[in-house]
């Protein structure tokens, strides 16, 4: 039972991620005056970007979240794997079925 609450709980982020186009991840130590990021759900026109990028994981934290390479740079460890992950999560699916 939790795990389909869960599921439904995801779901529904998802849904939301969708219709801002982006979700929020916080950050663990603030880059300038920033304490979240916004990591953006891509458009299609952006998804042949995305595949050149899959294995540079600094530019593609740029690209989702529109934060400059030094911003990228001074991340804390724990908050790139998170904005990275979130990235992945909000996008890889709908750039999978593109792929098709």
């Amino acid at each position: 039972m939790e795990n389909q609450d869960t599921n439904t709980t995801n779901a529904a982020a998802r849904d939301m991620a969708t219709f801002l186009g982006y979700e929020e991840v916080p950050l663990t130590r603030p880059i300038g005056d920033k304490k979240t990021v916004k990591v953006k759900c891509l458009p299609v026109r952006m998804f042949a970007e995305y595949a050149a990028l899959i294995e540079d994981e600094p530019a593609l934290v740029e690209m989702f979240t529109g934060l400059a390479s030094e911003e990228v740079d001074a991340l804390a460890v724990d908050d790139f794997v998170a904005i990275l992950r979130k990235g992945h999560g909000l996008n890889f699916v709908p750039f999978s079925d593109w792929l098709k």
